[in-house]
């Protein structure tokens, strides 16, 4: 039986299902060191939460909080200041920068350091009320309740718009211009 459980897992491999090698760094740090590329997906992240910034490698200062539409703002603020096109998160997105090698809710520090506990905005409305917007709680040692809704190892919960979060910021990278141009 584990002959045939190897041989399955083998052939998936060569298939290009499975990942080529689990060990390898999911994120790429940028030559300045503000930014990381997810090697999966192609999204270029900031490495810190917006009111931080990258400095002696970590994020140092105070990671600001804003409502929705402050989010929303921001990001448009940055992309005009930048001439990058920052924007939030899908909550998708934003799950996917969690480290499922490790428990709960946790970002990789060496990619996200100095990361705050508590919740980021994502640019998703929630589907059941146009007042509310997911968002990912990055509390480690945070207690997974019945009633939050869980995608992959991010925690997610519907917050009114007017409820202050973090932000971390993101922008497409080659991949999804890529799949884009397809």
């Amino acid at each position: 039986m584990k002959i045939l459980q190897l041989a399955v897992l083998f052939l998936t491999f060569l298939l290009g299902v499975l990942p080529i090698a689990a060990s390898a760094q999911p994120f790429t740090i940028s030559a300045d060191a503000r930014e990381v590329t997810d090697q999966k997906t192609g999204l270029i992240w900031r490495r810190c939460p917006e009111g931080m910034v990258y400095s002696s490698d970590t994020c140092t200062g105070t990671a600001s909080t804003f409502t929705y539409d402050e989010a929303l703002q921001q990001a448009a603020t940055q992309a005009s200041s930048t001439g990058i096109d920052w924007r939030l998160p899908t909550v998708k997105e934003l799950v996917g920068m969690t480290n499922k090698s490790l428990d709960n809710l946790k970002v990789d520090s060496v990619a996200f350091p100095a990361t705050p506990p508590g919740k980021f905005w994502s640019a998703t409305i929630y589907y059941l009320s146009s007042h509310y917007a997911w968002s990912v709680e990055f509390t480690p040692g945070f207690a997974v309740s019945a009633w939050y809704n869980q995608f992959g190892y991010g925690v997610t919960a519907p917050a009114h718009l007017t409820f202050s979060n973090y932000v971390r910021l993101v922008r497409d990278g080659q991949l999804h211009a890529i799949d884009s141009a397809q």
